[in-house]
């Protein structure tokens, strides 16, 4: 009985680790995917516009 406790609780446990690294993979491709900067120009007329943003590609 507690060998199959500790097999449960290793598979569990094992289920969790790969359901929260797969969907921290999904999550954070999403947000890449559709991240837009948009910036109004026509104050400064500026010839080049540059950004710098981290955590997104």
């Amino acid at each position: 009985m507690k060998t199959t406790r500790r097999l449960i609780s290793a598979f569990v446990a094992a289920l969790m680790i790969v359901t929260t690294f797969a969907a921290t993979v999904v999550s954070a491709s999403a947000a890449a995917a559709t991240s837009e900067v948009w910036f109004d120009n026509s104050n400064f007329n500026w010839e080049n516009v540059f950004v710098y943003a981290y955590g997104t590609k």
